[in-house]
């Protein structure tokens, strides 16, 4: 078995995926979740965008070492992403994007001893109940 087949098999957050997926999938064939596919790519965009742009920001600062510029972390903002369209429903089209921002900047502002302690993509569905 290779290294990246090791950690595939090793990282629940695969399985989360894939079982997320599965639903997304379902409940857009067979129960009209009422998602324009719009709302969908701009939500994907905007969480690992924001993902991204984190990182970056706090590899330069010193913080984060060059390693932890990995694609682990970005399975995270992608379990966030899909979280967000499983469970928040709008007719606009700026509210999941905007959720996906908070909702991934909000890892890494939000956080005591180095870890965030909201969920994510709740915080984000949350903002927006009110």
């Amino acid at each position: 078995m290779k290294h990246n087949q090791a950690a595939f098999y090793k990282d629940i957050r695969y399985v989360q995926i894939a079982f997320m997926g599965v639903l997304f999938s379902y409940g857009v064939l067979v129960f009209d979740l009422s998602l324009l596919w719009t709302q969908v790519v701009l939500t994907f965009a905007a969480g690992l965008l924001t993902q991204f742009f984190w990182k970056k920001k706090l590899y330069r600062s010193g913080i984060e070492k060059k390693g932890n510029l990995s694609r682990g972390h970005f399975l995270s903002a992608f379990i966030t992403c899909l979280s967000l369209v499983l469970l928040l429903r709008s007719d606009n089209l700026w509210i999941h994007p905007l959720a996906s921002f908070i909702a991934i900047s909000s890892k890494f502002c939000i956080q005591y001893n180095k870890q965030h302690f909201f969920n994510p993509s709740a915080f984000g569905i949350l903002l927006f109940c009110f």
